[in-house]
């Protein structure tokens, strides 16, 4: 019976470590075989655009903004340069990483608790999260992947370098931790809250302030103080310049007690996969009240650091707008601490090897029922555009598809909905040719269907009809069947461009002559506009004679993007009008006036009547209504459509003042003609403040508007 127990004992720890292993193998196994994510396709087209040597600076000078997480683009360009396009390569990378991650996890889980037996509970609590699809199933998440494994042997740098003796063991967790930190940091930003955790250990676990007191900046802390005055350079730079994340509007930082609730709440409800509404913003404070008064009655000091440690490295996504649930990967590491810990205060029974392997597999096989259940709600956002990504790289190989460097493709359509991004086509050819300087050009509703003089300039064109086609490749000429099938997608589009245009170029801009032409498909009996958004690059005059005979013309000054507009009057729908433009200069000018330049989705066609607009919203997912009542932390969608419009806005007044503790401000902005915007919840920044908005439509000579009101408590 001694011995049975004794092998108990000597297997059972091991034995859960593989279990735990297993568990994430399985579960998260699927994801090697995934194609790249949207994010992947753009994060790698990015990256290639500067030599490795500019993103080495980068890691160089890791507080600069001006370098987008430079370590990320070796994690990108290494195997791409060594291993070409090919998705397994980079899936292999970083499901090798997360196994990485497991392991330096458990030796500090190990070290921390002083029990191998308690950090295997820890490790398979957080071995796999169904809401962390994204590290499983989009190589985008590297940086996050990369950032928890700097970030965990850094710390486990410094606990080694606090509590060995003198000796070569200590200068390596010195230098792991220094190195670490400096690599993480040009990783993700969530990094830089290393400090303040290794403070933390400081005071709560290792006791190193009180046992140095006034003498702890000289002894134990004077590495936290250097990682913390890296920490302000790095953060100095980061939120300066036009390149900084601040800048974009879901990165921008609201620096309030209700917002911090209401992101710990978001993130709460996805790793307990918890309903909407559950926690409330504050009911998650309160969570944490109640996690800290348990520390403390219980007099565990495991729990009070890592419930610090949660706070502390949820910090970096607590004051910007919610994010997937694998923002907070190293958070949840600490949240599997605490569990462990509260656990082992309560009862002992986790480090006796018969209970604890008991207890291990029933929770093992829990959180297999749990995940398993919760696995398809989550994989499902990152499976499916892979999966049409792959269906025309496929079909790319078995063209034997060889784009010359600068060369040019036409798909004339494409499976690809709006959601997913309009450049995907651009990157994914671009990366299979290995180029950065080839122009894609997408036809889709909102662009405009190129002129028949161009389709045999383009290298490839290529078509969608329940499948992939190939009309043309390189030195070929379209065949008469091709051209046909081009002409009949021409005849049906809004839009076509005449003559006068040169090839679009890899950002989806063309240039023009000095005269051009635009034929357009009246969708309407009645007026119909043609809405150009053009940009001289230096100053003209812009002339078209519409329907009436009248001329119309506007002076377009230099760098400035501004609206033409032509009339066009249609006996019956389905009309089609040829408008001649021409370019001149303006009085007192000479020479030849330059061309224009234009993105092609800026050029809409568009009726007048009959002219309706209709703008509603939605509470938590309920009725459309104009009037709106709601509260921090409920979800408002929009809903918009017209009829007959031309141009199409949307003007919002905030009151009682003109921008809201987020920093919205009221203005006018653009729409479309119809659309549904995704459940936003409203952030508590937003409290005390109420939107109207009024959603226009315009036509020849009418308007047509509708406004709701959402007034937020």
């Amino acid at each position: 019976m001694r011995t049975a127990r004794a092998g108990i004992g000597r297997w059972s720890v091991p034995a859960q470590v593989a279990v735990a292993i297993l568990l994430f193998v399985f579960l998260a196994g699927d994801g090697l075989g995934q194609f790249f994510s949207g994010d992947d396709l753009m994060n790698l087209c990015k990256y290639l655009e500067e030599p490795l040597s500019h993103w080495l600076k980068g890691v160089v000078v890791f507080w600069s903004s001006a370098y987008y997480r430079p370590l990320g683009a070796f994690a990108y360009l290494v195997p791409y340069s060594l291993l070409g396009f090919h998705p397994l390569a980079f899936r292999a990378i970083e499901f090798a990483l997360l196994l990485l991650n497991l392991g330096i996890y458990f030796r500090f889980a190990t070290k921390l608790t002083q029990s191998a037996r308690l950090a295997s509970f820890a490790l398979l609590l957080c071995s796999y999260h169904a809401a962390f699809a994204g590290l499983y199933h989009s190589y985008g998440t590297i940086y996050d992947v990369l950032s928890y494994s700097f970030f965990f042997a850094g710390l486990l740098g410094y606990v080694t370098w606090r509590v060995a003796g003198a000796g070569i063991g200590r200068l390596i967790g010195l230098a792991v931790l220094f190195v670490c930190f400096t690599l993480g940091l040009a990783c993700k930003e969530t990094v830089a809250v290393l400090p303040a955790v290794l403070a933390a250990y400081d005071l709560v676990l290792g006791g190193g302030i009180r046992r140095d007191k006034w003498m702890w900046p000289l002894r134990g802390g004077w590495p936290i103080l250097v990682c913390s005055v890296l920490d302000v350079v790095y953060v100095s730079g980061k939120l300066g310049g036009t390149a900084s994340l601040v800048n974009n509007p879901l990165y921008t930082p609201h620096f309030t007690l209700d917002q911090y609730a209401l992101v710990t709440a978001h993130y709460m409800r996805n790793l307990f996969y918890l309903p909407d509404g559950l926690p409330t913003p504050t009911a998650a404070l309160a969570v944490l009240g109640l996690m800290l008064v348990a520390s403390l009655l219980l007099r565990s000091r495991l729990m009070l650091f890592s419930l610090i440690s949660v706070v502390v490295t949820q910090l970096p996504v607590s004051f910007i707008a919610p994010r997937g649930a694998y923002a907070i990967y190293i958070s949840w590491a600490f949240w599997a601490l605490y569990t462990v810990a509260l656990v082992d205060s309560i009862t002992p029974l986790l480090r006796r090897p018969a209970p604890a392997a008991i207890a291990f597999l029933a929770l093992a096989g829990l959180l297999l029922a749990v995940d398993l259940r919760m696995k398809p709600q989550y994989d499902s956002y990152y499976t499916a555009p892979p999966r049409a990504y792959r269906e025309l790289d496929e079909q790319l190989a078995r063209w034997r598809f060889h784009l010359p460097r600068d060369g040019h493709v036409l798909l004339a359509t494409d499976p690809f909905p709006p959601p997913w991004g309009f450049y995907e086509p651009l990157f994914l050819i671009s990366l299979h040719e290995g180029t950065t300087n080839a122009a894609v050009a997408r036809v889709k509703p909102e662009t405009a269907f190129p002129p028949a003089s161009e389709m045999n300039a383009y290298d490839y064109v290529i078509d969608y009809d329940e499948g992939w086609r190939l009309l043309k490749g390189p030195g070929q000429q379209l065949t008469p069947t091709s051209m046909a099938r081009l002409e009949q997608l021409a005849q049906d589009h809004p839009v076509r461009l005449l003559h006068g245009f040169g090839l679009p170029t890899r950002d989806c801009w063309r240039s023009t002559a000095e005269s051009f032409g635009v034929r357009v498909r009246c969708l309407h009996d009645g007026a119909n506009w043609l809405v150009l958004s053009v940009t001289a690059p230096q100053d003209v005059v812009l002339s078209a004679q519409e329907d009436s005979g009248e001329t119309v013309e506007s002076p377009l000054p230099a760098g400035r993007s501004v609206p033409f507009t032509v009339a066009i009057n249609a006996a019956a729908a389905g009309e089609v009008h040829e408008i001649e433009f021409r370019l001149r200069r303006p009085a007192g000018g000479a020479g030849p006036a330059p061309g224009l330049a234009f993105r092609e989705a800026q050029l809409p066609a568009a009726v007048e009547k009959p002219l309706t607009a209709s703008f509603t919203a939605s509470r938590n997912g309920g009725p459309f209504t104009h009037s709106v009542t709601a509260k921090v932390g409920d979800t408002i969608a929009y809903r918009w459509n017209s009829t007959n419009g031309a141009l199409y806005s949307l003007k919002d007044v905030i009151s009682p003042h003109d921008k809201d503790a987020c920093g919205n401000v009221s203005g006018v902005g653009l729409r479309t003609a119809s659309g549904t915007t995704p459940a936003y919840p409203l952030l508590a920044c937003q409290s005390g403040f109420t939107y109207t908005m009024t959603y226009t439509a315009t036509a020849y000579g009418a308007t047509a508007s509708d406004t709701i009101t959402i007034a937020v408590r």
